[in-house]
């Protein structure tokens, strides 16, 4: 996955988390992906993965403006940044390799990456509402 921004260099890969959250959107839309809420799971993400997988979700107890880039990311991603008040408010292509940081316009409790074209695929929008999430806390 990306890396986040505050990593200057990268991380010893760490055991993949044994924690996953289901994200259902009001839509009907569904992801289920792996939670990393250490810094040292944020900081490995996706990075020197050839295949995603499904991809992460990447959460905070506080909202802040979030960014990634994606160095050491081999695989092109789709980003989605999730509100405090769990709106999806951002969905940015990430292209693979790039050390262009990419940020939440507006505070964030979380950020789901998945491959590419994944939000378009099950039907995931700008706007959408969480409906539930057991990884994420609304306000």
């Amino acid at each position: 996955m990306c890396t986040l921004l505050a990593s200057t260099s990268a991380p010893t890969p760490q055991p993949p988390t044994t924690e996953t959250c289901t994200i259902q959107f009001e839509t009907g839309s569904e992801l289920t992906l792996p939670v990393a809420r250490t810094a040292d799971a944020m900081k490995q993400g996706l990075m020197g993965k050839d295949n995603p997988g499904p991809g992460v979700i990447f959460v905070w107890p506080e909202p802040g403006v979030r960014g990634v880039w994606m160095k050491n990311t081999p695989a092109p991603l789709s980003a989605g940044w999730i509100s405090a008040k769990g709106e999806l408010q951002t969905i940015l292509e990430l292209e693979p390799q790039s050390m262009e940081k990419r940020s939440s316009f507006e505070p964030a409790i979380a950020i789901i990456e998945v491959p590419k074209g994944t939000f378009q695929k099950v039907g995931i929008r700008i706007g959408d509402q969480v409906a539930k999430a057991d990884c994420l806390s609304f306000r």
